[in-house]
């Protein structure tokens, strides 16, 4: 398995924060950006608890200036929270199945074979940026 550098948005709490630890915990370095300064403490603590490659941001990706920063960061993988969050509504399946989906789509060998959602998938995930979710 090839360590790979991810940046990860909304990893403050749920799912984000779940991802972050997840990939973190499987080895990888992990820029894991919170919205607010109070949840950089509680990320933060378990890294260093664990002894985690995972480095906590703070960042609001709605703010243009924040968004360029992500630009400063050497990553592979860049992983958006509402795409978690929309894989999640429409699998129907846990939280936990998500994350090792994700885990697997990071860690596979061949990139050409990494997970990509179903067309219909997809759609669901173009739609849900439309309606702002």
């Amino acid at each position: 398995m090839k360590k790979q550098k991810i940046f990860i948005t909304g990893a403050g709490s749920g799912l984000g924060k779940m991802a972050a630890l997840a990939l973190a915990r499987r080895g990888h370095t992990v820029y894991a950006s919170v919205q607010y300064e109070n949840q950089i403490n509680s990320i933060t603590a378990i890294a260093q608890e664990e002894n985690l490659d995972l480095i906590c941001i703070k960042l609001d990706i709605l703010l243009e200036a924040d968004r360029q920063l992500i630009l400063d960061y050497d990553i592979d993988v860049f992983i958006k929270k509402e795409d978690i969050i929309i894989w999640n509504i429409l699998e129907q399946k846990s939280f936990n199945s998500i994350i090792r989906k994700y885990i697997k789509a990071v860690e596979t060998k061949f990139p050409k074979k990494r997970y990509t959602a179903p067309w219909w998938q997809a759609l669901g995930i173009q739609i849900g940026r439309i309606l702002g979710m």
